[in-house]
């Protein structure tokens, strides 16, 4: 079976292995790495989280996973190569698009990154666990969900974010307390992005985050603050 897939694929037989799926042998692939503590594999939200484990698997030997946030269904390929300075850092890009070619592999390429870009499919499944793998959050527009509800449970998992100044974001992340609140520009992205990775402020950020969540925005803190809205209305009325 292995010497008619090699044929098929144009590989040899031992460049064939059958897995069970994606994720077994991403995580074959993962594992044979000689990983150094200080490594980055980047990926972003496109991506499908199972395919990603293999990656934040490796935070036991010292290697991050940086999750980017996606701008209209697209990653900003000027942040990419920003957030790629650092020699030893990768980018995951789990997902799938209609488009995907077009609008990331081939500028990918375009633009030199062709060897520091991984594009491995869409996958999409266990969020929280997700979540809880990124070492800095980021959303640049609430999209449908006004409340933006996932930058909220980032900081619940203690997890830094940078956001933009479009609609609750920059109500909901404290500039330069919990996050980071930029302009919508590939520079300042990549400058909060470098800021939360190489040094103690992401972890800073991140412990405020959650100590703020937990204040402002728990399930009950946000029940009472509802109901003392509408009592407030209604000694007006």
């Amino acid at each position: 079976m292995r010497g008619r897939a090699a044929a098929l694929l144009g590989a040899r037989r031992d460049e064939i292995a059958f897995v069970k799926n994606t994720t077994e042998g991403l995580g074959i692939v993962a594992a044979g790495i000689d990983w150094r503590r200080g490594d980055q594999v980047v990926t972003c939200d496109l991506e499908y989280p199972s395919n990603v484990y293999p990656w934040w698997h490796l935070q036991s030997h010292g290697v991050k996973t940086v999750m980017l946030r996606s701008a209209g269904g697209r990653l900003p390929l000027e942040a990419v190569e920003e957030s790629l300075r650092n020699p030893r850092a990768r980018l995951l890009v789990v997902g799938r698009g209609t488009h995907r070619e077009a609008v990331a592999e081939d500028p990918a390429r375009r633009r030199g990154l062709g060897n520091r870009v991984v594009f491995a499919g869409y996958r999409g499944e266990d969020y929280l666990e997700t979540i809880r793998a990124i070492d800095v959050f980021t959303l640049l527009v609430p999209g449908t969900d006004g409340t933006c509800r996932a930058v909220l449970e980032a900081a619940a998992c203690a997890i830094p974010a940078v956001v933009t100044r479009r609609g609750a974001l920059p109500e909901i992340v404290a500039d330069g307390e919990t996050g980071f609140v930029v302009d919508e520009d590939p520079d300042a992205l990549a400058a909060a992005w470098e800021r939360l990775l190489h040094d103690d402020t992401g972890r800073a950020l991140g412990e405020a985050a959650a100590r703020r969540a937990r204040t402002l925005f728990s399930p009950t803190g946000l029940a009472e603050g509802v109901e003392a809205l509408y009592r407030a209305a209604l000694e007006k009325a």
